[in-house]
C-alpha cells in the first residue's frame, strides 16, 4: 500500500531500485520519498520525472545552517516493515561499505509530523 523511502546520497547505481518505486507507484501504490538537498542529486531525474498523486518527492534543506542534512536512511514498506540504515543508495552503501541496519516500527508517524512542521518542502515541478 505504501513505501517510504529517505536518503542522503542517491546514485546510478541504485537505478533498479528507482525503476521498482516508479513501477510501484504506476501500479497505485503511495510512494513517498525524502532526500536531502535534490539539487546536488544528479541520478534522481527519473523519479522527479513520475512523480505525481502516488510518487512524491520531498526535500530537505536548511537556509540557516548549509551544513545541516538528511543523513537518514530509511526504507518503510506499509508502515509494518521499516529498515533504518547506515547505508546510503550508492554503490559503496550497497556494496562496498560495511553498514548495519536495525527493522522497528513507528517511522511513518515521525515523518508525518514533520511535513506538518514544514521540515520538509514537497517538490511540485521538475526542471
Amino acid at each position: 500500500k505504501s513505501i517510504l523511502l529517505t536518503g542522503y546520497s542517491v546514485s546510478e547505481f541504485v537505478s533498479e531500485l528507482i525503476d521498482l518505486l516508479v513501477a510501484k507507484s504506476q501500479k497505485g501504490v503511495l510512494v513517498k520519498i525524502f532526500f536531502n538537498d535534490i539539487s546536488g542529486q544528479s541520478s534522481i531525474g527519473k523519479i522527479l520525472r513520475y512523480k505525481g498523486k502516488f510518487l512524491q518527492v520531498y526535500n530537505y534543506t536548511n537556509k540557516d545552517d548549509k551544513m545541516a542534512a538528511l543523513h537518514a536512511k530509511i526504507l518503510a514498506v506499509d508502515s509494518d516493515d521499516v529498515l533504518i540504515s547506515s547505508a546510503n543508495l550508492s554503490y559503496h552503501g550497497m556494496s562496498g561499505n560495511i553498514e548495519i541496519g536495525t527493522q522497528v516500527r513507528q517511522i511513518n508517524e515521525l515523518f508525518k509530523q514533520l511535513l506538518f512542521n514544514k521540515i520538509f518542502t514537497e517538490v511540485k515541478e521538475y526542471e
